[in-house]
């Protein structure tokens, strides 16, 4: 997906309701669209992705997904 796209992904999940997957998943972890809740939530679930997969032998594999996670 390129960067744009995915900006916007994250902007539309920032400040909108949740899918109800996500909100049955998860409920009351990621607070209200545009919350400093929500925001950090989002920016912890990344981070912990980006995170175990540079953990794992085959991170080079990840390399453009890695970078994508820490723009």
């Amino acid at each position: 997906m390129p960067e744009s796209e995915r900006r916007k992904f994250l902007d539309y999940f920032l400040g909108n309701r949740l899918p109800p997957i996500v909100e049955e998943s998860f409920p009351d972890q990621y607070g209200s669209p545009r919350s400093a809740r929500r925001l950090q939530k989002m920016a912890n679930v990344i981070a912990t992705i980006c995170r175990n997969r540079k953990r794992r032998h085959d991170a080079i594999n990840y390399d453009q997904a890695i970078a994508e996670w820490e723009s």
